[in-house]
């Protein structure tokens, strides 16, 4: 998740006809233009003010539009790296990149096949427990949204917080609230480190699913799910496998059967 994705999750949660939406779609049509183009100039091709361009930035977590381009300018410089789908180097003139995405989907199958199925019970199980529950995300995924509507559905309080930026709300969540860390572990990603140690240390009870991080890690996690990945794109579908049998052992257990 990058300020890309912060622009086009603004837009599509924005109504059309808000000054904002119609920002924000003009910045994304003169994207490859803002490294070079002055807040004055922006918002001369947006049709707006200096002042909206501004907020804009803001409310984009942003603290200024000279942040907001730099952020922008570093996701172009590197959009190659920030969206690998598959390892570059694993490419070879036997392989290409579609069998290297086949196999990584087969390798993380077969990751999950060797998994205790009971633990999925288990989960659900401890996330039922709670009145409250968050559930941090690197962006929105497909699990973490299915998991938050059965939540609503089962009568609990659901705090869901997918931002990029640090986040101050961890205070709310302390012994009795289950707190569910969903995302890939890397320098990007350090703010939601952040936030489990803070919820660790309040005394909730944490669980991680993650890739490619530090054993240490598991000193704050109650449970700990760490996924060897590729570090590209392809390690959230694994996250993302796993966490949808928490919601299919969540399901099953607490809603479904009482909708029969």
């Amino acid at each position: 998740m990058n300020i890309i994705d912060d622009l086009l999750g603004f837009y599509n949660a924005t109504p059309q006809g808000d000054i904002y939406h119609d920002t924000v779609m003009h910045l994304m049509d003169h994207l490859n233009q803002i490294r070079n183009s002055t807040i004055y100039q922006m918002a001369e091709m947006c049709y707006v003010s200096p002042s909206t361009i501004s907020r804009l930035c803001r409310k984009l977590g942003c603290e200024s539009y000279s942040a907001f381009k730099e952020e922008i300018v570093h996701v172009l410089d590197h959009y190659t790296d920030f969206n690998r789908i598959v390892p570059d180097m694993m490419s070879t003139p036997q392989k290409d990149e579609y069998d290297i995405l086949l196999d990584t989907v087969e390798n993380s199958v077969r990751e999950l096949h060797s998994m205790d199925k009971h633990i999925y019970e288990k989960l659900a199980d401890v996330i039922h427990s709670s009145r409250l529950i968050g559930i941090y995300s690197y962006g929105n995924t497909s699990s973490t949204v299915f998991m938050q509507n059965a939540l609503i559905v089962a009568g609990h309080q659901v705090r869901p917080n997918n931002s990029r930026k640090p986040l101050n709300n961890t205070k709310q969540f302390g012994k009795g609230s289950v707190v569910i860390f969903q995302y890939p572990y890397f320098k990007a990603t350090e703010y939601l480190t952040k936030a489990l140690k803070e919820c660790s240390k309040n005394g909730a009870t944490t669980i991680v699913i993650t890739t490619h991080a530090p054993e240490k890690l598991k000193l704050y996690a109650d449970f700990f799910f760490n996924f060897s990945g590729t570090q590209t794109i392809m390690d959230n579908y694994e996250r993302d496998f796993f966490f949808n049998m928490v919601v299919i052992a969540y399901r099953k257990k607490y809603i479904d059967h009482k909708c029969l």
